[in-house]
């Protein structure tokens, strides 16, 4: 697992979302991106969605409080939501159980070491596929 290392570009094109002022005592603040590059056109496409959805709305730009891989999804929470927010994250959680976090690739649930992650071929880096159940 690679840490994502391109956090800056999304902070400085969504600014309002991701926001890491010293007032802001959410454990994105503190821990930032969570995730592999693999995802980073999955959180820009999310990002720009949801900054159009809260302009359409025209409610205030709600905070990241988190940004991370669980058991091989997408887990982004916001500090305000509504039913078009969720839906729109509900979509980039979708897509992440099929995208590779380390290369963006088409990818599979793996696990090892009790760690769930999704990945191609490339980067199963020997876990044990996952069987989905259908």
């Amino acid at each position: 697992y690679t840490k994502f290392r391109t956090p800056s570009k999304l902070r400085l094109r969504y600014s309002g979302l991701y926001r890491t002022d010293a007032d802001n005592d959410f454990s994105f603040s503190q821990f930032g991106f969570e995730v592999g590059d693999g995802w980073f056109d999955l959180l820009d496409t999310l990002s720009a969605d949801l900054m159009h959805a809260v302009q359409r709305i025209g409610m205030a730009c709600p905070h990241a409080v988190q940004v991370k891989s669980k058991m091989g999804t997408l887990q982004f929470v916001l500090s305000d939501f509504n039913e078009p927010l969720d839906a729109l994250i509900a979509k980039a959680t979708k897509a992440s159980a099929t995208t590779c976090e380390q290369c963006g690739s088409p990818g599979h649930a793996y696990i090892k070491n009790r760690w769930v992650y999704v990945a191609c071929e490339k980067h199963a880096d020997g876990g044990s596929m996952v069987r989905q159940s259908t």
